[in-house]
């Protein structure tokens, strides 16, 4: 393979991962704005939105075919649902099994 060639792979790579962080990002702020609009312009929280909030971002990466960002956002659930209530907790088995039923990779 030629450098140029192998130079075009690395950026194209690098210009994939910087667009899926923005989407994330995007996502996080679009949720944000559903939920609080009056904090629409204080700064974004890098992992600490709660587990009901991160289960409506895993919607709507679901909605978005982003199966990747989904399983991460389920994952980050999963660490903190036992700390929610008993609705909360039957909503997340119905995103899993929503997730599973959905998913590509399952």
């Amino acid at each position: 393979m030629s450098s140029n060639l192998l130079w075009g792979i690395v950026i194209a790579l690098a210009v994939a991962a910087l667009y899926r962080s923005y989407r994330k990002q995007e996502a996080r702020r679009v949720l944000r704005a559903k939920l609080a609009p009056s904090l629409q312009d204080a700064p974004l929280p890098a992992n600490d939105l709660g587990a009901v909030d991160e289960m409506h971002l895993c919607r709507n990466f679901m909605n978005s075919n982003d199966w990747d960002a989904a399983r991460q956002s389920l994952q980050k659930v999963a660490a903190t649902i036992q700390h929610e209530d008993e609705a909360a907790q039957q909503r997340f088995k119905k995103l899993k099994a929503d997730l599973a039923a959905q998913d590509p990779l399952a």
